[in-house]
């Protein structure tokens, strides 16, 4: 007792971490801020593109299923 030397033991090593280390979240909000600001440069880039192949896409879809359906006239004659 009253002795506040540390202990002294061989071949083992003690290591201790910063403080500043330490934060779960040190820049949370940068990085965050940071990837907003890079998804809104390729808006431009990736938006239009997708909109223009989804309007093609549903254009030919509703045409084909409009160029299948048989004229009520076409086949009176085939009883």
């Amino acid at each position: 007792m009253g002795h506040h030397e540390p202990y002294i033991m061989r071949r083992i090593v003690t290591y201790a971490i910063s403080q500043h280390h330490l934060k779960a979240w040190p820049k949370v909000q940068h990085v965050i801020s940071r990837t907003i600001r890079r998804c809104s440069e390729q808006f431009l880039y990736i938006v239009p593109p997708l909109a223009i192949g989804f309007l093609v896409y549903t254009t030919a879809n509703a045409r084909h299923e409009h160029l299948q359906r048989k004229k009520p006239g076409d086949f009176d004659h085939e009883d």
